[in-house]
């Protein structure tokens, strides 16, 4: 989302025209779901992951079509395959996907551009839930055209997280994309070494918003210049206040500095906190913990990872990096406690 952010709101300020594609629906396997989009140029250059590759190429024949009418156009690609008919295809998946294609032109209808890049933008940043709905297709398109959004506040109102529905609206017919944003989760690293800005680097590329904790502002101007940062005083974590939607990662590699954040952290009410180091490392300091007089409470331990990451074998910062990002991955999905499904083939 955020490369598509960006690349729409150069396009507004440089202005030029290109296209926004979205999938609205999805029946069956795909790549992708419902709300993945990318930006397709004049060129046919394209910015974000629609599919594996099997519609882009599509797609951006379509897209110079759109720019040249200047009206949106939906488009439905049908990968159900039988076994005579797939084979050689390169068909990755079994399923129907429709796209939306949008003008995005900022020299004809600069509001509308505006507007456009600024929903998508509000999606990286917004502390509240809001359902934004996008028409489709219109039988009255002065009354509602095409591609126009509007926002409602609060939950998913009624409809699915995203969801096609054809209806009517003070009696004109209406084709509408629903989609029901959801605050994208806080990364808190607390460490602000080189391991740190390979993790904030992997989690900011996954849209997550990035705070940095430290109190050496050297290393904050160093590694950190493109992300949020605190900075504290020594061991002065009293002050964080990590909420429902804040994922926090301790990985100052000091014994004291991490005994003094989880004596500050560990009674607070936030989904994740993991801590860098190995089993032993985290029942030291536990103990520490309770040896200076913290009466720890087994409910507050819910939250606790540690050694954080999944157990993929990692030794090198860099795979390290992908064990941590995988575990926040899985445990915002919601997929935590489950094994990776698999199947093991063997012919004899």
């Amino acid at each position: 989302m955020r490369d598509v952010y960006q690349k729409l709101n150069d396009a507004l300020h440089e202005k030029k025209r290109t296209v926004l594609a979205t999938i609205i629906d999805v029946k069956g396997s795909a790549y992708r779901r419902e709300g993945a989009r990318a930006v397709i140029d004049p060129d046919g250059e394209v910015t974000g992951i629609i599919s594996g590759g099997c519609v882009e190429p599509d797609l951006a024949a379509h897209a110079r079509s759109v720019l040249q009418s200047n009206h949106p156009k939906k488009l439905t690609y049908d990968f159900r395959w039988s076994e005579e008919e797939v084979w050689g295809l390169g068909v990755g998946c079994n399923g129907i996907i429709t796209v939306l294609l949008q003008p995005f032109d900022p020299i004809g209808d600069w509001q509308g551009a505006s507007q456009l890049a600024e929903e998508l933008g509000r999606r990286l940043t917004t502390d509240e839930p809001y359902v934004c709905t996008t028409v489709v297709a219109s039988a009255n398109e002065e009354r509602y055209p095409p591609g126009s959004h509007w926002r409602t506040a609060g939950g998913q109102s009624g409809t699915a997280a995203r969801a096609l529905q054809e209806t009517e609206l003070d009696g004109v017919a209406v084709t509408l994309f629903h989609e029901a944003v959801t605050p994208q989760p806080r990364l808190m690293i607390i460490g602000a070494g080189p391991d740190a800005a390979l993790l904030a680097k992997g989690a900011y590329e996954l849209d997550w918003r990035v705070s940095v904790v430290d109190h050496r502002e050297a290393y904050l101007r160093s590694y950190f210049d493109q992300y949020e940062t605190v900075l504290i005083a020594r061991g002065e974590f009293a002050a964080l206040r990590p909420d429902a939607a804040t994922y926090c990662i301790l990985m100052t590699h000091n014994l004291e500095l991490d005994q003094l954040a989880l004596h500050q952290l560990l009674p607070l009410s936030f989904p994740f906190l993991g801590v860098l180091g190995s089993r032993g490392r985290i029942k030291m300091l536990l103990e520490r913990l309770e040896a200076a007089g913290l009466r720890i409470d087994k409910k507050w331990l819910a939250k606790l990872y540690s050694p954080v990451g999944l157990e993929i074998g990692a030794s090198s910062p860099q795979e390290i990096t992908v064990s941590i990002l995988s575990e926040l991955i899985a445990f915002q999905k919601g997929k935590h406690d489950q094994p990776i499904a698999h199947m093991r083939w063997s012919y004899e």
